[in-house]
């Protein structure tokens, strides 16, 4: 055997060498199916475990019930009357809409001509049903004065139906009411430094607002109002004026 024989079969072993070599390298395993059941992480339990018996859902609170605090508007009855029919009416009323009034306010309706004063007070309605007096300061202008006053905050409507009658016997061409509110109680809205305030410079000034305009009856000096009450004092005790 010549020397070059020899040199080709040393090269042809090598690549035989490198070509077993590559493929055991991209040789692929074999994939294993398993024949038992699964063991695995399941939704919020333990590997291989039962699932967990879900909470039961927690019960929506139901809102709370709404109270009417309202009073439901007095509906009187009407009758049209025919345009070129002499028919009295109601012109004027106090207080008016949306006007506050102390409790012990009047109530005063003018027409626009003399009336019968009988027919008037029979027509009087009130809701809620409160007593009271019905004068006259003129022939067209008729006065309601509740018995008792009304208390503070309260609300209610006073009407004259459609069957109150002028001195001819004509009747009115259509009913006529006001809602009156009573001025409620004096109420602190706002205090100015706010209550717990730190860090207040000592030469601050100090301020309440009220919900309506009041009259100052006393001084921090001494001097207080004819009941001897103090309408302001402060803890502890400071000088100075208002």
């Amino acid at each position: 055997m010549t020397k070059i024989d020899q040199k080709s079969k040393r090269i042809g072993a090598v690549w035989l060498s490198l070509a077993l070599v590559l493929s055991a390298c991209t040789r692929v395993s074999p994939t294993t199916t398993p024949s038992g059941p699964i063991s695995g992480p399941t939704p919020g339990g333990s590997i291989g475990g039962p699932l967990p018996s879900q909470p039961p859902p927690r019960p929506t609170a139901a809102p709370p019930p709404v109270i009417a605090t309202a009073l439901p508007k007095l509906v009187l009855p009407f009758q049209p009357v025919a345009n070129d029919a002499s028919a009295p009416r109601i012109i004027a009323a106090s207080p008016e809409l949306g006007e506050r009034v102390e409790p012990g306010a009047e109530i005063r309706f003018t027409f626009d001509r003399a009336m019968n004063q009988a027919s008037v007070l029979a027509a009087l309605v009130t809701q809620p049903k409160t007593e009271g007096a019905l004068t006259w300061s003129d022939a067209r202008t008729a006065v309601f004065k509740p018995t008792t006053p009304l208390q503070r905050g309260a609300t209610i409507d006073v009407g004259i139906q459609q069957s109150a009658q002028d001195a001819s016997g004509a009747t009115l061409r259509e009913p006529f009411q006001v809602r009156v509110v009573a001025q409620g109680g004096l109420e602190v809205l706002q205090t100015i430094p706010a209550k717990d305030a730190k860090d207040v410079l000592p030469d601050t000034l100090i301020t309440v607002m009220f919900n309506r305009p009041v009259v100052a009856l006393a001084t921090l000096s001494g001097r207080t109002p004819d009941d001897g009450k103090q309408t302001i004092s402060f803890d502890p005790v400071i000088d100075g004026a208002y």
